[in-house]
Order: C-alpha cells, then sequence, then structure tokens
C-alpha cells in the first residue's frame, strides 16, 4: 500500500509539474519583426533614462510647441505597438525584402491595418523604423504615417476623411534633447 500511495504522489507531482512547465513557456510565434517587443523595449529605456523631448503638435493646422519630461513611453508610443503585425491569423498576409540593412514587409491584403513596414538597420541595430497604416470602414477613412528614429526624433501624422465632414489631420513630432 505504501509503494502504491508514494507512486501515485509522485504521479501527481510529475503532471502538476509538466502542466506548469508547459503553461509558463511563451511558444516563439513571431513570423515578423516584432514591434511590440521592440517598442515596449524603447519605452523601459527612455523611462529609465527620462529624456527631455521637444514635442509639436499639430491639429488642423494648429500647432504647439513644448519641452517635455517625465513622459509616460508606453502611451506615447502605442500607435506604434498597436502596429504589431505578429498575429499568428497573419502569418502569411505580408510579403517580406530582407537586405543587410533593411527589412519591408507589405501587407497583401488591402483590408490589414498595416500596409508596410521598413526597418532600417545601422552599425548598431535598428536606426529607424517607418510604417504606414490604413484603416477604413463605412463611417471614416484613417491613413497613419510613423517613423521612429532611436535617440534624435519620433512623428505620428494622421489623416482621417469621415462621411460628412471636413477632412482632419494631426501629428505630433517628438526631437529627443
Amino acid at each position: 500500500m505504501n509503494k502504491f500511495v508514494s507512486f501515485s504522489l509522485l504521479l501527481v507531482v510529475v503532471t502538476i509539474s509538466a502542466c506548469t512547465n508547459s503553461i509558463n513557456k511563451k511558444p516563439n510565434t513571431s513570423t515578423y519583426f516584432d514591434l511590440k517587443e521592440y517598442f515596449e523595449n524603447e519605452a523601459k529605456r527612455l523611462n529609465r533614462e527620462n529624456p527631455k523631448v521637444e514635442k509639436t503638435v499639430n491639429d488642423n493646422g494648429k500647432q504647439e510647441t513644448k519641452a517635455v519630461l517625465n513622459t509616460i513611453w508606453l502611451n506615447e508610443l502605442s500607435v506604434f505597438i498597436n502596429s504589431n503585425i505578429n498575429k499568428p491569423a497573419w502569418s502569411k498576409s505580408y510579403s517580406v525584402t530582407s537586405t543587410d540593412s533593411t527589412e519591408e514587409y507589405k501587407a497583401l491584403d488591402s483590408s490589414l491595418k498595416t500596409q508596410f513596414i521598413k526597418i532600417s538597420k545601422g552599425k548598431t541595430g535598428i536606426d529607424k523604423i517607418f510604417i504606414q497604416n490604413h484603416t477604413t470602414n463605412e463611417l471614416y477613412e484613417l491613413d497613419e504615417k510613423l517613423y521612429y528614429e532611436s535617440k534624435k526624433i519620433y512623428r505620428i501624422e494622421r489623416v482621417q476623411k469621415a462621411t460628412m465632414l471636413k477632412e482632419s489631420t494631426f501629428s505630433i513630432v517628438g526631437k529627443f534633447l
């Protein structure tokens, strides 16, 4: 009887251990460059370094420029993070062109939000990222151009055309000081 109880306990422990290990392991499902991971890491770095940024906001021609400290970088870079194309359903939705210094991703389906990504690499890693997003539905059409150059500048440009409303433009340019 003791052997049976010991064996049963051992079996339970091994089973629980196996389940725990499989739950904790994150499968590597990245087919394309992981924008989400890159910009989350950039946000952590920027939060640590807390750089001063000259931020210019242009809302339909009304422009304001301020020097800003203590930016919440995860929020500021969220539009870049939300352009991530690594979703299992999209594993064959982009054409990829690579050279030693660039990677380009082009959407094969015009209904996908993120239509184009260009990543430029330098000697120390990624230098620049350019993203084009396009969203359309019955109420509006939205075009976004996103540009990020590590430790130098980021730019977010949006043009929205809504049904029966005037075209709306919005941009943010942040220059790291």
